[in-house]
């Protein structure tokens, strides 16, 4: 993340690494290329390997006019190999834009963590699983009769898990507040 602006580059990878785990991919690099994509050809469908490829053109796109971190020369190469067009590639970046967006504080959080030099791979993993966890948390137990669960967040982007007490408390207001913290 060494260079001129570490944001750029951090919003670019961290948009790849967050994709590419979303996806399901064995290996999700920060900064994805047309070969690795290929590589993967047999195993996923070229337009999930291409929303990947395109996720860092989609973060440094929601913010900048040109591309500075990202190589659209990735995609390109890629449309090339799988005879994929231009309408796929236009599909992917909006795509990979729509993910960015679902799951901002996310993407936020490892940008944050990639810029800080200190984070591992294995870091940006346990992020993504802890917040999956809580969106997963909440999703079961809003489908429940018996409980609401929301997340939120603070002024600070961290992510607050609200569950409310049961029936049995003495207090029926009361609830039990986790705040996450990254």
């Amino acid at each position: 993340l060494l260079g001129a602006d570490s944001k750029r580059v951090a919003d670019a990878q961290a948009a790849s690494f967050m994709i590419g785990y979303f996806a399901g991919l064995p290996c999700f690099a920060f900064a994805p290329t047309a070969f690795e994509a290929s590589l993967l050809l047999e195993q996923y469908d070229p337009t999930s390997l291409l929303v990947w490829l395109a996720a860092p053109l989609a973060a440094e796109a929601r913010q900048h006019a040109d591309f500075r971190a990202a190589d659209p020369r990735q995609c390109l190469t890629f449309l090339d190999l799988t005879h994929l067009d231009q309408d796929a590639l236009d599909w992917a970046a909006a795509e990979a834009n729509n993910i960015i967006s679902q799951h901002a504080i996310l993407h936020s959080k490892l940008s944050d963590y990639l810029r800080s030099q200190a984070a591992t791979a294995g870091d940006c993993v346990v992020l993504i699983e802890d917040t999956n966890l809580i969106a997963s948390v909440a999703s079961s137990s809003q489908q429940s009769s018996s409980s609401f669960v929301t997340t939120t967040t603070d002024d600070d982007d961290d992510i607050i898990l609200v569950v409310p007490s049961s029936a049995s408390d003495d207090d029926d207001d009361d609830e039990m507040v986790d705040k996450v913290n990254s």
